[in-house]
């Protein structure tokens, strides 16, 4: 178990923006917990769907690649439940690489690396699910149909793309009511007005979410045409996307 972080505010020693540094990374998948609604039934969705997947479409001993894997755990999670197919986490945070290579250390089948998916290429080719688990988000908006054209590249036929992100709401009114009830649930679990207020401040710039819809073109433009949502939950959205 993460150290709990109760009040502590782990971006008050941060200059202007938000930074995956050793702080965040001790408290991390905690964090998570308590900042992303029905955050735990998104991750065990995520595993069935690839567990289910790769079976169904005899994708076993295919490559599975996780896009800022962050501290493993959902290559972990997965694993479990897939043992003959090989688990890459790309990752390009120095202590986040050290936290997954901790936790998934001795696993015969498993390789963090420390890569940056908007300048480094994709490797593994054969691949029968990649994950991005609120990562593209932020990245820069330019570098994301780059991101998005590689993934579909290095996907097999049949192969899924599972891809979890902060949106906006297409309708001014449902996302500013989405927004005031999200800071409720953080509210709710425990963080103070000041630590919420803090965060969006750091986060502003680095951390840019848009809307489904623009989404949806994104993939398309990659090359997709078989996708489908699997979880939603205020402002935020799950995508299962087929090769």
């Amino acid at each position: 178990m993460t150290e709990k972080i109760k009040d502590k505010n782990i971006s008050e020693h941060m200059t202007d923006k938000w930074e995956f540094d050793a702080q965040v990374t001790k408290v991390f998948d905690e964090m998570l917990e308590r900042s992303i609604p029905s955050y735990n039934r998104m991750r065990y969705l995520i595993s069935q769907i690839v567990r289910y997947h790769i079976n169904k479409n005899n994708l076993t001993h295919n490559n599975i690649l996780d896009l800022g894997c962050s501290t493993g755990e959902q290559i972990d999670q997965i694993s479990k439940y897939l043992n003959l197919n090989h688990y890459i986490g790309y990752e390009c945070s120095a202590p986040m690489l050290k936290e997954a290579r901790k936790k998934l250390r001795g696993r015969y089948n498993i390789a963090i690396q420390n890569k940056d998916i908007t300048k480094d290429e994709f490797e593994y080719k054969n691949c029968g699910a990649i994950l991005s688990i609120l990562t593209l988000q932020f990245i820069p908006i330019e570098y994301r149909q780059e991101v998005l054209k590689k993934i579909y590249d290095s996907l097999n036929k049949n192969g899924i793309f599972i891809f979890v992100e902060k949106i906006i709401g297409d309708n001014y009114n449902y996302s500013e009511l989405y927004e005031q009830l999200y800071y409720d649930m953080k509210s709710i679990n425990g963080y103070s007005v000041e630590e919420i207020r803090d965060k969006r401040m750091k986060l502003e710039g680095v951390l840019v979410p848009v809307t489904n819809q623009f989404n949806i073109e994104l993939l398309k433009q990659a090359g997709f045409t078989k996708i489908d949502i699997f979880w939603k939950d205020l402002n935020f959205i799950g995508y299962i996307v087929m090769k």
